[in-house]
Order: C-alpha cells, then structure tokens, then sequence
C-alpha cells in the first residue's frame, strides 16, 4: 500500500513601496471599517463582510461581492503575527 505524500505549506510574501505612512497602510489591511470601503477585486465591488479579530491566534472574515451577484466571494484566516504596523501573517482559505 502507497502511503500519500504529506502535504507542504504554501508561502506567498507580498512587498510593496507605498507612499503612505506606515500606520494607515496597516490599518488599510486590518480595520473593518477601511476594508469595508476598499476590499474588493474591481470598482464596482462592494465588501459587504469585513470581520477582524487582529491579534495573533485571532481571525478574519472577509467577503468581496461582484456587481449583480446575490453571494459574496468569501476569505477567511487567522492571524499567525500582528505587530502593528511592521507585520502582519496570516493564513487565507
């Protein structure tokens, strides 16, 4: 009998320049109010989900809905590092 291979963790790491202080740039990826106005894959996307437990071991809920669709699109995780606002780890399924 074939034993299954063991699964390996995925890793994305996203760096970016902004010009923006970096507290409001963390409260960008964190504060449900600033995730409710700005999550979304296009212009006319609403977020009409934006749950946010930020600290570490805590979780996030987040929803982004396209233009004419009843369901959002729907994301969610826990925060494996919050150390505002140098980083921030966390999962995403």
């Amino acid at each position: 009998m074939t034993q299954p291979k063991p699964q390996t963790a995925t890793s994305l790491t996203i760096s970016r320049t902004i010009n923006a202080p970096r507290d409001r740039v963390f409260e960008a990826w964190t504060d449900p109010a600033q995730l409710h106005k700005r999550w979304g894959a296009g212009e006319n996307f609403t977020a009409p989900i934006a749950e946010v437990d930020l600290r570490t071991g805590g979780s996030y809920r987040l929803g982004m809905q396209p233009p004419g669709q009843e369901t959002p699109h729907v994301v969610v995780g826990v925060y494996r590092e919050v150390s505002p606002p140098e980083r921030l780890v966390y999962t995403w399924v």
